[in-house]
C-alpha cells in the first residue's frame, strides 16, 4: 500500500476548535476527513477506504466534542466522561485491538492461549490457577532473524493511582480521596479506612476489604519509599533462562511471589511471530490475527483479591471478552464476581449490539460427566450476560451446533505439538497419553489421528470465529460503537440544553413549538429574531421609563425632601462669607476714616455732605459691603451644584444610560444634555446670586445709613450709642486703634448676616427649585430624542439590537444556549453527511 506521512495532530485540532466554533464545522468536515484517513489506514490496514474515512469523520466528531466541553467544562458529568472514555477506546486506531479472555481461576484461560497459539507460551496447569498478572500477546515481533521477547511494564504513580480510585469506587468510600503524589503517610492513612456499616453487614465484603486495602497500602509505601522490586524489563523468548524466570514471574504461586512482586508489575507484553505450521504443511496455525490485534490473559476470579481491581479494570478496556468456564470447578466457586463483571461490561458500555463482541466457552467439555446440567449453566450465563444471546441469528450457532464454544484446551495443544513433531509429548512434566486415548476413543477417532482430534477439540473454530470477527467485524464495530457513544453524548448535552432554553424562555411567557431531537436551528433564531425585537422594545419602555422617573422623582424630588439639609449648607456658606467680610472691612475702616471730610459726599446716594464726617464714611463702608457680597454670594450657588451633580452620581444616570449595551458614541446625546443643563444652571444661579444681595440692600429699611437704628438689643454699646439707637453713633470720636471700629464692625455685619441668612438663603432656595424644573424639561426632551432615535437603530441594525440586549443578562443566556445548540447541532448532523456521501457515491 501507499505509504503518507502521519497527520498533524496538533493542526488537525486546531482546525476542527475553529470550524466548530465559526460554523462552518459540517462543510469542512469532508476536508478534515480526508486528511486524517489517510493516516488511519497505516495503522488498520484491513479497513478498505469507505470505512477509514468513516472512521476518521467519527474520530473528528469525538475531538470537536472534546473541544466542546473545553468551552463548556461545566456542563461536563461523570455520565458524559464514562462514554467520552469508551468513546475513545472504540475510536483509538492506533492501539491494539483487544481479546480478553476471562474467567474463574483455573479454568484453563493461559492453556487455551497456548493452545490458540499452538506453542507452550505461558505457564498453566490444569484444575489451578497460574497467572497473576495481565498478559499481553502481541504478533508484531516482525519477519526473519528478529527476535522475539517479552517486556515487563512495572507499575508507575498514575497507575498505583487508578488501582486506588478503583478500590475507593468499588468498596464505596465515597469520602475517600486519592492524592495526586503518593506517600508513605498516606499508606498508613489508608489503614484507618472503614467500610460503611451497610457494607460491612454483607458477607465476605470486609474480608475482601481487608486484604486488598493491605496490599494496596504496602504498594503504595514501597513506592513511595523508593524501596520497591527492581525488575527485570526484558526477557528474550529464544532464551531458556529468561523464560524460566518470566515464568515464575507470572506464575501467581510460585516462590518468586511469595513476597508478591507480581503486585509491582502493571503487564507484561509478549511480542511474537505467529506459530509455525506443520512440517507435512497440513496444518495451519490455529490462530492467525494481524499485528494490531493482541490476546489478553487475565487473572482468575476467586484468587487475591487484588484480581478484581485489575480485572475490571481489563474488561472495560476489552473490545473482545471471552468468557471461560470450566468442569468441574464452576460447580465449586463462587460466580458471583464472574457474573458481576460481565453485567457490568454489557450494561455500562452501551455499543451497538454490544452482544456480539462476547464468545462463551466451556472448557474440558470432554470431562463432564451431565451434559444438560452444563448446558443449563452455559445458558443461565448467557442470559445474565445479555438475555437474547442464544437466540440471535448471528449468534445461535457461533459455537457449532450451540451458541458457545465447548472446547478442550490440553487436547488441543497436545494435538498440536503431536502434528508437528510426530508423536505425543510429555507436556509440563507429565504424561498424557491414557487422557489422550480416552478423548479420542470418546469421539471414535484413532489415536494417532491428530488433525482429526485437533478438529474435535474445537479450538480450531473458536479461533476460526475469533479471527472472522476481527477481520468481518472489528472495523464497522469499532465505527458503529463509537457512533454510538459519541452520538448518545451529543443527543443528551443537546436535550439538557434545550431544557434549560426552555426553562429560560418560559421564565418570560414565552412559549415556543418544541420538538423531540434536535431543534431546526435556524427556525429557531428566525423564532429567536422576532422574540429580539419585542425583548429589545420592552427594555427600552423599561429603562425610558426608570431614566423618567430618576429625573422627575429622584433627581427633583429628593431635592425637597432634603431642604433642611441644603439650608444648613447655605447657611454654612453665609456664615464664611460673613467671617471673610469682617476681615476685609476691619483692614479697611482706617482708610475710609482718614479719606472721609467735610467736604466729602456719600457715595451710596451722591449727596454732598459737608457737616458730619461720620455719614461719608457710614456710605463708602455701604458701598464697599455692596462690592464684596456681589462677589461673594456666587459661592452660594456651589453647595446647590454639588447637590444636584452628587443626586446625578447617586441614582447613576449616566450609566443608567449606557445600561442599554449602548457605546458612548450613541448616548452621547444625553450625556451632553445632562452636562450642557447643569453648566446653564449653574451660569444662571450665579448670575442672579450677583444680584441676589441688591434686592435687599438697596431697600432703604435694608441700609446702614445715619438713620438705620440699632434694634440688636445685648450689644455693648456706648451711652452715646444708646441714647442715638443708631449704628453711625457706634464710630469712635477719636479712633487712635484698630480695635476702636469692632463695635461698628460687628453691628454692620450683625444686620447683615440676618439678611443673608433669610432673604437671599430662601431667594437662592426658590430660584434653584425653578432651575430644577428647567433642567427636568430639558433631561426629558433628550431623553425622549434619544430613545426615539434608538427604537429606529434596533429595528434596522441588528448588531446595535443586540447590544441592546445585552443589557439583560437573563436574554443573553438565551442567545448563549442558541449558540451552544449551534455548535452542538453541527456536531450531531455531521453523523450523517459522511455516511451520506458515501452511500450516494457507491449508488452511482
Amino acid at each position: 500500500m501507499t505509504m503518507h506521512d502521519p497527520v498533524d495532530e496538533i493542526s488537525l485540532d486546531q482546525s476542527i476548535a475553529e470550524h466548530l466554533f465559526d460554523g462552518t464545522f459540517v462543510t469542512w468536515l469532508p476536508q478534515g476527513v480526508a486528511r486524517l484517513s489517510h493516516d488511519i489506514q497505516q495503522h488498520l490496514p484491513q479497513a478498505s477506504e469507505t470505512q477509514a474515512r468513516l472512521f476518521a469523520q467519527q474520530v473528528i466528531r469525538l475531538r470537536g466534542l472534546e473541544h466542546f466541553f473545553e468551552k463548556h467544562g461545566e456542563d461536563s458529568d461523570e455520565s458524559y466522561d464514562i462514554r467520552l472514555k469508551k468513546a475513545h477506546k472504540d475510536l483509538d486506531y492506533q492501539r491494539h485491538y483487544r481479546i480478553a479472555l476471562f474467567g474463574d481461576g483455573g479454568s484453563g484461560k493461559s492453556l487455551l492461549i497456548n493452545a490458540l497459539l499452538g506453542r507452550n507460551l505461558l505457564p498453566s496447569g490444569e484444575g489451578f490457577a497460574v497467572t497473576g498478572a495481565i498478559v499481553e500477546i502481541s504478533f508484531d515481533a516482525g519477519e526473519g532473524e528478529e527476535e522475539e521477547v517479552a517486556q515487563v511494564i512495572p507499575r508507575d504513580q498514575e497507575d498505583i493511582r487508578r488501582l486506588l480510585e478503583e478500590f475507593v469506587r468499588s468498596y464505596q468510600l465515597r469520602t475517600r480521596k486519592v492524592p495526586e503524589q503518593l506517600s508513605e503517610m498516606f499508606s498508613r492513612e489508608m489503614m484507618n479506612w472503614e467500610l460503611s456499616p451497610e457494607l460491612a453487614k454483607v458477607e465476605g465484603v470486609k474480608e475482601d476489604f481487608v486484604q486488598v486495602r493491605l496490599t494496596l497500602s504496602n504498594m503504595v509505601r514501597q513506592f513511595a519509599s523508593g524501596r520497591g522490586y527492581t525488575l527485570k524489563t526484558t526477557f528474550s523468548l529464544d532464551d531458556e533462562e529468561d523464560i524460566r524466570q518470566l515464568r515464575d514471574l507470572i506464575d501467581d504461586k510460585s516462590a518468586l511471589n511469595r513476597n508478591r512482586t507480581i503486585d509491582f508489575i502493571h503487564r507484561i507484553e509478549y511480542h511474537i511471530k505467529p506459530a509455525s505450521a506443520a512440517t507435512d504443511g497440513t496444518q495451519k496455525r490455529p490462530l492467525e490475527l494481524p499485528d494490531n490485534v493482541c490476546l489478553v490473559d487475565l487473572p482468575g476470579v476467586g484468587g487475591p483479591r487484588m484480581h478484581d481491581l485489575l480485572i475490571r479494570r481489563s474488561i472495560e478496556e476489552a473490545d473482545v471478552l471471552v468468557f471461560i468456564v470450566a468442569w468441574p470447578r464452576v460447580l465449586f466457586s463462587n460466580r458471583a464476581n464472574l457474573i458481576r463483571c460481565v453485567q457490568d461490561y454489557f450494561g455500562r458500555d452501551g455499543g451497538t449490539d454490544i452482544a456480539e463482541r462476547n464468545f462463551f466457552v466451556l472448557n474440558r467439555w470432554d470431562a463432564v460427566k451431565d451434559p444438560e446440567q452444563w448446558d443449563d449453566i452455559m445458558y443461565e450465563l448467557m442470559r445474565m450476560a445479555a438475555p437474547d444471546y442464544a437466540t440471535r441469528p448471528g449468534l445461535a450457532r457461533r459455537g457449532g451446533d450451540q451458541p458457545y464454544f465447548k472446547v478442550s484446551a490440553l487436547m488441543s495443544y497436545l494435538a498440536q505439538r503431536a502434528l508437528l513433531t510426530g508423536k505425543l509429548e510429555r507436556w509440563e512434566e507429565k504424561d498424557y497419553q491414557a487422557e489422550y486415548q480416552a478423548f479420542a476413543t470418546r469421539i471414535g477417532l484413532d489415536v494417532e489421528n491428530h488433525a482429526a482430534i485437533l478438529r474435535a477439540s474445537n479450538v480450531p473454530l473458536l479461533a476460526e470465529q475469533l479471527m472472522k470477527f476481527v477481520s468481518e467485524r472489528r472495523i464497522s464495530r469499532q465505527i458503529d460503537d463509537g457512533r454510538s457513544q459519541v452520538d448518545a453524548i451529543i443527543q443528551n448535552v443537546i436535550n439538557a440544553y434545550i431544557a434549560k432554553l426552555r426553562t429560560e424562555l418560559k421564565s418570560r411567557g414565552i412559549d415556543y413549538a418544541w420538538y423531540h431531537g434536535v431543534p431546526d436551528i435556524e427556525e429557531l433564531l428566525k423564532f429567536l429574531k422576532e422574540q429580539d425585537l419585542s425583548r429589545a422594545s420592552s427594555l427600552l419602555d423599561e429603562y425610558e421609563q426608570r431614566l423618567m422617573d430618576i429625573v422627575s422623582r429622584q433627581l427633583r424630588g429628593k431635592h425637597f425632601q432634603n431642604l433642611d439639609a441644603l439650608l444648613e449648607q447655605l447657611r454654612g456658606e453665609v456664615e464664611r462669607i460673613n467671617a471673610h467680610l469682617t476681615t476685609t472691612l476691619m483692614a479697611k475702616m482706617r482708610e475710609f476714616w482718614e479719606k472721609a471730610s467735610v467736604s466729602g459726599y456719600d457715595r451710596s446716594d451722591a449727596s454732598v455732605v459737608s457737616h458730619r464726617l461720620d455719614q461719608v464714611l457710614m456710605g463708602n463702608v455701604e458701598v464697599f459691603l455692596w462690592d464684596e457680597l456681589t462677589s461673594h454670594l456666587r459661592t452660594l450657588v456651589n453647595p446647590l451644584i454639588q447637590a444636584y451633580e452628587a443626586a446625578l452620581k447617586a441614582n447613576d444616570v449616566r450609566n443608567q444610560v449606557l445600561q442599554l449595551g449602548l457605546s458612548q458614541s450613541h448616548a452621547a446625546g444625553v450625556l451632553q444634555a445632562i452636562d450642557n443643563l447643569v453648566l446653564t444652571m449653574r451660569q444662571r444661579l450665579v448670575q442672579f446670586s450677583e444680584r441676589i444681595a441688591l434686592v435687599y440692600l438697596l431697600d432703604s429699611s435694608g441700609r446702614i445709613t445715619s438713620k438705620t437704628l440699632l434694634s440688636q438689643p445685648g450689644t455693648e454699646l456706648s451711652k452715646r450709642a444708646i441714647e442715638e439707637q443708631r449704628l453711625i453713633a457706634l464710630l469712635p470720636q477719636s479712633p487712635y486703634r484698630m480695635e476702636d471700629f469692632q463695635p461698628f464692625v460687628s453691628a454692620v455685619l450683625k444686620r447683615y448676616e440676618a439678611l443673608l441668612n433669610q432673604q437671599c438663603v430662601h431667594a437662592m432656595l426658590h430660584v434653584f427649585y425653578y432651575e430644577l424644573i428647567g433642567i427636568e424639561d430639558g433631561l426629558m426632551t433628550a431623553l425622549n430624542s434619544f430613545f426615539t432615535r434608538v427604537r429606529s437603530m434596533v429595528v434596522t441594525d441588528a448588531s446595535f439590537c443586540k447590544q441592546v440586549l445585552a443589557a439583560d443578562a437573563g436574554w443573553d443566556r438565551v442567545h448563549a444556549l442558541i449558540e451552544v445548540l449551534r455548535y452542538l447541532s453541527q456536531l450531531h448532523n455531521s453523523g450523517t453527511v459522511e455516511a451520506m456521501l458515501y452511500e450516494a457515491a457507491a449508488a452511482g
